[in-house]
């Protein structure tokens, strides 16, 4: 499942999103996604959000 959320953007925060081990949920933040949107529409690519925090839930990568 997806979630979007405004999860913020300040130091420490979550900048795209996260996915809880043993969870079927991936969530989104929707405010950096929003900020790109709005300046840069030719590099957003949520896509590419969604597939990195996909990885993680396949245990690659995770931190």
């Amino acid at each position: 499942m997806l979630g979007m959320a405004n999860l913020g953007n300040k130091p420490q925060g979550f900048l795209e999103g996260f996915f809880t081990t043993g969870s079927n949920v991936i969530v989104l933040n929707r405010v950096p996604l929003q900020r790109i949107m709005e300046s840069r529409p030719e590099i957003y690519k949520p896509f590419h959000v969604l597939l990195h925090q996909y990885i993680h839930s396949l245990g690659f990568g995770s931190v």
